[in-house]
């Protein structure tokens, strides 16, 4: 069984096998295990966490991995992909069921973006995570240029909000988290599905003109 990434429980063309090849994401997934692959984690939490995308790429940096997302279709893949996956089903935009100060490592790609106000996001980021810990995340970049091109906000029907570097600054330094830029990744989103658009996102771009930007927070 080759089981498919089903974004809000709706059919994707890509199978779990091959959607880490996609251009689009390589930068992402390097930027992000250059990172993590630095120790070896206690506790780690895949927030937003689909599938379980992160924890597969990441689990031989963590000795456990907890997977939160808000369908329980998409977590029910995750223990097809990787049997034993402790799942709870659980908003980003609720009161997580963790205790405070319990992860030491807090892992979200492109789930920021998803949540109703980036400021409480980053506030439960903040409760939950270890003081030696550290969380990181791809934030879709309202500066983009695919943002530029569209002239909006938010794409498409999947609720996907876009920031500004200075906005998730703001918000982390609310939360009380330090917030660096690792980097950016593509210039376009895989869900414009033109080739010419696909070759660009081989290319290196700065973090200012990416789809995404990747941040690493610390307390």
């Amino acid at each position: 069984m080759n089981p498919t990434y089903d974004f809000y429980d709706k059919g994707d063309p890509w199978p779990v096998s091959a959607i880490d090849q996609n251009p689009f994401y390589l930068r992402e997934i390097k930027m992000i295990k250059s990172e993590v692959s630095k120790r070896i984690w206690g506790t780690a939490l895949d927030l937003g966490a689909g599938y379980g995308r992160a924890s597969l790429l990441l689990s031989h940096f963590a000795k456990r991995f907890i997977l939160l997302d808000g369908s329980k279709k998409m977590l029910h893949k995750a223990k097809e992909l990787r049997p034993g996956s402790f799942c709870i089903a659980a908003s980003i935009d609720e009161g997580w069921p963790f205790d405070p100060n319990v992860f030491d490592l807090i892992v979200g790609m492109q789930i920021a973006n998803h949540a109703r106000d980036l400021k409480d996001f980053f506030s439960k980021i903040s409760k939950h995570l270890k003081k030696d810990g550290m969380a990181i995340l791809s934030v879709g970049n309202i500066n983009s240029v695919i943002s530029w091109l569209e002239g909006l906000r938010t794409l498409g029907d999947h609720g996907f909000r876009r920031f500004s570097m200075n906005e998730v600054k703001a918000a982390a330094k609310r939360s009380e988290l330090s917030c660096k830029v690792l980097g950016g990744s593509g210039l376009f989103s895989p869900y414009q599905k033109l080739k010419a658009f696909e070759k660009l996102n081989r290319w290196n771009f700065t973090a200012e003109y990416s789809h995404l930007v990747v941040v690493k927070l610390t307390k």
